[in-house]
């Protein structure tokens, strides 16, 4: 069990090696996004009115244009066996078989196909992380009537209770010593009110109504056994990792290399690098 000084101290070394790669992604996030600029628009007739025109810059195009090359309207997705044995080939098969559509259904609850978001966000960061599969806290638990249950059991097809998030690469890091990561970090803010409605009987000593902006830095801690969730680096919860793996998934762009020194093997800044 970890304990939450260990996961500030892990936090802290890694957001100093890491510190160079966001610089990247923040330098890219601006050529793309481009500026406003005011210009003249000239109607036929006599006068004219100022306006100001969106002009999208090259970047914009770049990433777009790679983008739009990666081909997901027929993704096959393939699932080796963990042993050379039938029981294990039948299992890949029905996975096989599962993934498509899950993929399907996802894509549904998202304003955008999830690859094509995927493939947008690794080509202008470099990176881009999945966080799935989650269960949706406010889906309603197995009822004990069996009455209930086919209602149930129809409601929880059509309302989908497995989430898949796509977060900002600058939130979470993990140690890149070891790939897939033994563990990772993940730091972002939430709001005030969700946080006191939720956790708010283990908070002590903490005021968060001291941030202006009504938000409190949220940090989550994930290994294949536990997670821990802490509230201004407070823990507020702990919870084991009944899947047993990281719910997870980083899809990188195929820029990055990395470093040719043994001194240099952890720099995320060279392993990590977008189109731009």
């Amino acid at each position: 069990m970890i304990e939450v000084s260990e996961i500030t101290k892990r936090w802290e070394r890694l957001e100093f090696l890491w510190k160079d790669c966001w610089a990247q992604m923040d330098e890219a996030e601006i050529l793309f996004d481009g500026r406003d600029v005011e210009v003249n628009v000239r109607k036929a007739a006599p006068g004219g009115v100022a306006g100001v025109k969106h002009i999208p810059p090259t970047a914009y195009h770049v990433v777009s244009a790679a983008a739009g090359a990666i081909l997901t309207e027929n993704v096959v997705i393939t699932m080796p066996p963990r042993k050379q044995i039938i029981k294990e080939q039948q299992r890949s098969d029905k996975l096989e078989q599962f993934a498509p559509a899950f993929l399907e259904r996802v894509n549904k609850s998202l304003p955008l196909p999830l690859l094509y978001m995927v493939n947008q966000m690794a080509l202008l960061y470099g990176l881009c992380p999945i966080k799935a599969p989650l269960w949706d806290p406010a889906a309603p638990d197995k009822p004990q009537n069996k009455a209930d249950i086919e209602q149930w059991e129809l409601q929880r097809i059509a309302d989908f209770p497995i989430i898949v998030r796509l977060l900002d690469p600058r939130t979470v890091v993990f140690d890149l010593g070891t790939y897939p990561p033994k563990y990772v970090i993940e730091r972002s803010y939430r709001s005030v009110e969700e946080v006191h409605d939720l956790y708010g009987d283990k908070l002590k000593g903490i005021d968060l109504q001291a941030d202006p902006q009504g938000q409190v830095s949220w940090t989550e801690y994930w290994d294949k056994d536990e997670a821990v969730y802490l509230a201004g680096g407070q823990e507020v919860k702990r919870l084991k990792n009944q899947a047993g793996f990281l719910p997870y998934i980083f899809v990188f762009a195929p820029f990055g290399h990395y470093p040719g020194t043994r001194f240099r093997t952890m720099d995320p800044a060279a392993l990590i690098r977008g189109v731009l």
